[in-house]
């Protein structure tokens, strides 16, 4: 008799504990889906707010992070959103998409020589993907646009300089020209 009384009482919990175990895998995919909703929309507080709960059911969703760390860089939390790219590639390491965001972030930053050894990693891990090669090429010309600037800088000075000579000479005034200063 004993017997016909728990086999019941288990039954039930059993089917309750799978119930909230269904019920809580529904809710990430709902969350997650929600959240990606939002971002298209432009609502990335919310949407944000949307990923924070679904880390709280799992906090080793990687794409959670990443998608969170759109919104944040959407709002220009620049250093959230890096915060968040850096997370999701601990958990997943070879995760393309967020070196390549993490490289627009860092670019954001000024930090060019970070956002160009994060697009040469996303590259050597996924080198058929064509828009890393021109994020690289934009990012590398932000990098070398101030040296490009000082240098011009640079050259015109001495052109000028040696205009100055030229025009000295031509006049007949040698002067201290060609004397150690």
């Amino acid at each position: 008799m004993a017997k016909r009384i728990w086999f019941p009482i288990f039954l039930s919990i059993l089917v309750f504990l799978t119930a909230e175990k269904a019920q809580a895998q529904y809710d990430k995919q709902q969350f997650f889906y929600r959240g990606q909703h939002l971002l298209f929309e432009g609502r990335y507080q919310q949407a944000i707010d949307n990923f924070n709960k679904l880390i709280q059911l799992d906090p080793n969703l990687h794409e959670a992070y990443f998608f969170r760390g759109i919104g944040k860089y959407n709002l220009g939390d620049f250093l959230g959103a890096r915060a968040d790219f850096d997370k999701a590639l601990t958990i997943h390491p070879i995760f393309t998409l967020a070196y390549h965001y993490r490289a627009i972030t860092n670019s954001r930053l000024g930090d060019y020589e970070k956002a160009l050894a994060d697009l040469q990693e996303a590259i050597d891990l996924r080198p058929g993907y064509n828009g890393l090669y021109f994020s690289r090429m934009h990012f590398a010309d932000r990098f070398f646009h101030g040296f490009f600037v000082v240098l011009q800088a640079s050259f015109r000075e001495q052109a000028q300089h040696s205009g100055k000579a030229l025009r000295r000479v031509a006049r007949g005034d040698h002067g201290d020209l060609f004397h150690a200063h």
